[in-house]
């Protein structure tokens, strides 16, 4: 399965500097290029979401590059980490659709939806960000590919991406991650008691031929 630290170190990342750069030097820095940098998970992925413009594509790569390698965790992202998990973990109990979120993976996919493997918060509380980081390089390793939207020519993009981020390190083969539908014999009806919930959430879960 995946691994399921990636959901915190996405969240690291998103609020980490550099060994060289703070935080806020990191986001000046894609303000002037006009760029901004997010990360994301999920069950079988993990995003760099990078969005800018063609004439500053190659300092934004070379910042990318930068924050790739020398990415270095501290107090104040490790606690918006936590401070994420903690919420996370809240909203499962409390808001209905991530309670209907979590019942449709169990019912899809039983003892293997990722809503069972996930850290809980105290898990995500104990976990170094060396740990953390040490992931992100583990996802260097593996499998990537990559996407370019613009008005570049695509040798060019190429050419910049291989000077400027580790995609040689890439080396280990794609891995699907992806879940077999479980199937079901007969009709089942799953009533989740939710006193607090201001509206009811009712989905259907049908198992169809595939189309010939």
């Amino acid at each position: 399965k995946a691994d399921p630290r990636l959901s915190a170190v996405s969240a690291l990342l998103d609020n980490a500097g550099t060994d060289s750069l703070s935080r806020q030097q990191i986001g000046a820095a894609l303000e002037e290029y006009g760029a901004s940098l997010s990360f994301s998970s999920s069950n079988d992925a993990f995003m760099v979401s990078v969005e800018g413009i063609d004439k500053n594509f190659v300092p934004t790569m070379q910042l990318l590059g930068h924050f790739f390698s020398h990415v270095k965790s501290d107090a104040k992202a490790l606690s918006k980490v936590k401070d994420a998990a903690k919420a996370e973990e809240k909203s499962l109990t409390e808001e209905n659709t991530d309670v209907l979120a979590a019942l449709l993976q169990e019912i899809f996919y039983g003892d293997k939806s990722s809503s069972l493997h996930r850290l809980t918060y105290k898990e995500v509380k104990k976990m170094p960000g060396e740990e953390m980081i040490s992931a992100f390089h583990d996802v260097l390793g593996s499998y990537c590919r990559l996407s370019y939207s613009g008005t570049l020519d695509a040798t060019e993009v190429a050419n910049v991406i291989k000077s400027n981020l580790p995609v040689s390190r890439s080396q280990a083969p794609y891995v699907d991650y992806d879940t077999d539908f479980i199937g079901y014999s007969e009709p089942l009806v799953y009533i989740f008691d939710m006193p607090k919930s201001r509206q009811t959430l009712v989905t259907n879960y049908y198992q169809l031929k595939p189309m010939s």
